[in-house]
């Protein structure tokens, strides 16, 4: 009984470092983008520019009124969302 439960938790374990391992993965990208990011902004057609930043923000909130503006981040933790061009759809 030890030993089922010591598996389940080893089986716990590994899924969670292989999402770790993953996240890290995703953050060098991002972080090697950012390094680089005028060159990149400057090269890239507005289309590419637009697939970029939909990688990045998830939501954005404009209070107009109070003169404030909240970009809510992507959780680079979790899976990039799919852009247009990954998915050959246009809007």
């Amino acid at each position: 009984m030890e030993l089922d439960h010591q598996r389940q938790r080893h089986a716990r374990v590994e899924t969670e470092l292989h999402g770790l391992t993953e996240s890290i993965g995703r953050i060098a990208t991002v972080v090697g983008l950012l390094d680089s990011f005028d060159e990149l902004w400057t090269a890239m057609i507005p289309k590419e520019r637009v697939d970029l930043l939909s990688l990045l923000i998830d939501q954005i909130n404009v209070d107009e009124p109070a003169g404030k503006l909240e970009l809510k981040m992507h959780d680079l933790t979790e899976s990039f969302p799919t852009t247009e061009a990954q998915t050959g759809i246009e809007s």
